[in-house]
């Protein structure tokens, strides 16, 4: 939020964070394995689609935190899960069953009371849009991942192409020549928030994120990464001193709770898909 200060639009804060990405992680791979980097076409594809789809969840979350609030915006994106479960049980015949029904109506109810529609408080109608979208757009990523974790294909290869494409289509759309102006304005505060930008919120995580996934059981991996919400939600309150009532804490919980159902649901599928095949 910091470069919002110095007139970085969504995009191009989100096109920084992308580009630093994409050279940390093609960097690690050249330093570390440089085969990674050898992908089949269909394969650099997919890669590409959840580069494309990372791009812009984070162009359209940092619009969302404009218009509403940090912690508001990062509990909407975090309604990817919902969505993805929504798109498995309408297009690819997904069974429907009490838990899910259970996650929907908390992470409906979740939505209504963070965003203020629930309770009769002000609120943003673009902030709201701009951040379901990014929780849509997330949704495609998470779908993109699934995929390529049933093919079996390496997560650090899926990544470097991921934030490649992505920091490539950034260069498109970030109005390059207006991004450096905003920088050369500010170099130093500019360059060492882009730097912790790239880093501490794509790069590192996304690393941290893959090993874990190698680790753990994926549902696991992923109801752990749901965390983030709440992290977000206490720096908005700690650091920003955003308020935050009654109504917003229950709506935040709730959200929570359905992503951690639709979490543990998807381990258990894959236990059972597992255990089918044994």
């Amino acid at each position: 939020m910091q470069l919002r200060e110095y007139g970085f639009t969504s995009i191009q804060m989100s096109g920084c964070r992308n580009i630093v990405a994409a050279v940390i992680m093609l960097i690690f791979v050249l330093v570390t394995k440089k085969s990674r980097l050898r992908a089949k076409p269909r394969e650099i594809l997919l890669f590409a689609l959840s580069g494309v789809s990372i791009f812009a969840t984070g162009s359209l979350y940092y619009a969302a935190m404009q218009a509403t609030s940090l912690s508001t915006a990062v509990i909407l994106m975090y309604t990817a899960p919902v969505i993805v479960m929504a798109v498995s049980v309408i297009f690819l015949n997904e069974a429907f069953n009490l838990k899910k029904l259970i996650a929907v109506v908390c992470a409906l109810v979740g939505c209504g009371l963070v965003t203020g529609i629930i309770g009769g408080f002000h609120f943003s109608v673009n902030g709201i849009v701009l951040g379901l979208l990014s929780g849509v757009a997330f949704s495609i990523y998470n779908i993109c991942v699934k995929v390529e974790m049933h093919r079996k294909n390496d997560p650090i290869t899926a990544n470097t192409y991921c934030f490649i494409t992505a920091g490539l289509v950034s260069i498109f759309m970030m109005q390059p020549v207006k991004t450096i102006e905003h920088i050369v304005a500010n170099p130093l505060a500019s360059l060492l928030w882009i730097l912790a930008l790239g880093f501490f919120t794509s790069a590192f995580p996304y690393l941290i994120y893959t090993f874990a996934m190698k680790k753990l059981p994926a549902g696991v991996a992923s109801a752990m990464a749901s965390i983030e919400p709440m992290t977000a939600t206490i720096i908005s309150i700690t650091v920003f001193r955003e308020k935050m009532t009654f109504s917003s804490v229950v709506g935040i919980v709730l959200i929570l709770v359905a992503v951690l159902i639709l979490s543990f649901t998807a381990e258990e599928n894959e236990e059972n898909i597992s255990g089918g095949c044994a």
